[in-house]
């Protein structure tokens, strides 16, 4: 009967012993080199950590915005943010006035006659006057005596409410040596002593009528009967009834 502490168990201990010992150093079983997360093998090691510094998803060298451009980018930011809030109130300003613009009618679009000895032409040309230069819509040529056009300014079958008249006319700068025109303004048939202007060579006019219950307006150019020579034409760039809006209406 073999006891622990004799000498031949204790030999095959010590054998075994050694086994184990060659075993472990070979990486055989039951040694720590098999331990299911030894140190060497580490899921996690220091050299192959999944975010290390030379590998980190965002280094300094590849930052989409670098130190050195984000002050930059900051400044474009800000400069178009003041840019918006400075320019959109002005936007919705304009965009109020043009939608309450009140539509207009060029006086010749409605129903005109040739009323006197000179002519009137509806044409589009570019005259010069004051050294200024305008477009115009029409003529009129008083020649030696007077030329005059009336126009129905309302419509048979509806009712139109013209507030304003807007009248611009004048000689052309090249004209010089023609005597000088009067340019008469009737409505209604009827002539208010502030309805009458004088225009000579380079010289314009610009009026603003107000205008009530209005149904033919006439214009008149008159050359003087003591003039040596035939007048020259007076041409208009601005002939508009401005229509009156209705009165919004108001909220409940």
């Amino acid at each position: 009967m073999r006891r622990w502490g004799d000498a031949e168990t204790r030999g095959r201990g010590d054998g075994e012993d050694k086994e184990d010992k060659e075993t472990r150093r070979q990486g055989g079983q039951g040694g720590y080199w098999q331990f299911p997360i030894p140190n060497s093998q580490f899921p996690i090691p220091n050299s192959q950590f999944p975010i290390p510094n030379s590998q980190f998803p965002i280094p300094n060298s590849q930052f989409p915005i670098p130190n050195s451009q984000f002050p930059m980018l900051i400044g474009k930011i800000i400069a178009a943010a003041i840019l918006f809030l400075a320019l959109a109130p002005q936007d919705k300003l304009i965009a109020q006035e043009e939608e309450l613009e009140p539509p207009k009618v060029f006086l010749l679009d409605t129903k005109c006659v040739n009323t006197g000895k000179g002519n009137w032409d509806e044409r589009t040309e570019d005259v010069s006057v004051g050294r200024a230069v305008y477009t115009s819509r029409f003529y009129m040529g008083a020649g030696n005596s007077f030329a005059s056009l009336t126009c129905r300014v309302q419509p048979d079958d509806l009712l139109v409410d013209y507030q304003v008249f807007q009248l611009a006319f004048g000689m052309r700068d090249n004209d010089r040596g023609s005597p000088q025109v009067k340019v008469n303004l009737y409505i209604n048939g009827e002539k208010a002593e502030d309805h009458s202007w004088i225009v000579s060579p380079g010289r314009g006019v610009s009026v603003f009528i107000p205008l009530f219950n209005t149904e033919n307006i006439s214009l008149e150019t008159i050359c003087p009967q003591q003039s040596q020579r035939y007048c020259d034409r007076v041409y208009f760039w601005k002939a508009s009834l401005e229509i009156a809006l209705p009165p919004p209406e108001e909220e409940n």
